[in-house]
């Protein structure tokens, strides 16, 4: 099995915001009020995986895949909130037919993220900077995700066994 994937991120630009009048919703005095805007900027992301399942028996099933997503979100446009960088997906899954219609599905998935740097300067670009207060660090990310479901299937027939024809 395999797949790749495109998301097109790019799309949500900035967002500005509205205020109940309808105009553009604002933050500080009349005098020195800014339009309150959210600069995400990001690119447009990608994701490739393979993958393959193994009958063990009839009743269980085990799959295995690898994945890589390339982050929409680029060096010049991350924050703290969004610390977000490519990452590789490793995965391992089973499916066990506890008796014919219901079937127990566990997958577990561990990410490994890349250290993302987070540059929020005058001198970085990055359009979080207010002209007041920068932020410069680094984060050490990874996820984990444990998912298990139990699935009923009714008013499914069974596929039909062929018939051994010989002449």
């Amino acid at each position: 099995m395999a797949t790749g994937e495109w998301t097109n991120w790019s799309r949500i630009g900035t967002v500005a915001f509205t205020g109940v009048n309808g105009g553009a919703a604002t933050v500080g005095t009349a005098g020195g009020a800014v339009p309150v805007q959210l600069p995400f900027q990001y690119r447009d992301g990608w994701f490739f995986s393979g993958g393959a399942e193994y009958r063990w028996n009839e009743r269980l099933a085990l799959r295995s895949g690898i994945g890589y997503e390339i982050s929409p979100v680029s060096d010049q446009v991350r924050t703290p909130a969004v610390p977000d960088n490519d990452r590789l997906w490793v995965s391992v899954g089973a499916s066990w037919q506890v008796f014919k219609g219901f079937t127990f599905d566990l997958a577990y998935s561990h990410l490994f993220v890349k250290d993302p740097n987070v540059n929020i300067t005058a001198a970085s670009g990055n359009p979080w900077f207010n002209g007041s207060v920068s932020y410069v660090g680094t984060t050490d990310a990874h996820i984990d995700i444990l998912s298990g479901s139990l699935v009923w299937r009714f008013g499914a027939e069974p596929a039909p066994k062929k018939a051994l024809i010989t002449k």
